[in-house]
């Protein structure tokens, strides 16, 4: 058993930095975008992240200034499942907007 530790000890950083040149670097893949950060679908999803960002302020901040006014008992993890499911169809539905917008 220690002898296997020491071994993946030894070997992990050089098997994990071949995997990355062979696998992730985008020097060595062909046909790869060079700067992926520029690119028109990134762009969109910085739109639209903005976007959602912006949204889940004017959602949050309106839901706690009005539940403060009311007694309601509810599960903070059933509200907070609620909060991220509004914020993922916002972005899917500002995603693809934009890009219907854009395209």
């Amino acid at each position: 058993m220690l002898a296997a530790l020491i071994m993946t000890a030894g070997l992990l950083p050089v098997l994990s930095t071949t995997c990355w040149a062979l696998l992730l670097d985008r020097n060595t893949l062909r046909g790869a975008t060079r700067n992926p950060a520029i690119s028109v679908e990134s762009q969109w999803y910085d739109k639209a992240a903005v976007g959602v960002f912006q949204d889940l302020l004017l959602v949050c901040g309106l839901g706690g200034a009005l539940f403060s006014f009311m007694p309601v008992s509810v599960s903070l993890g059933l509200v907070l499942a609620g909060v991220v499911l509004v914020a993922m169809i916002d972005f899917a539905i500002r995603y693809l907007m934009i890009k219907r917008a854009q395209s």
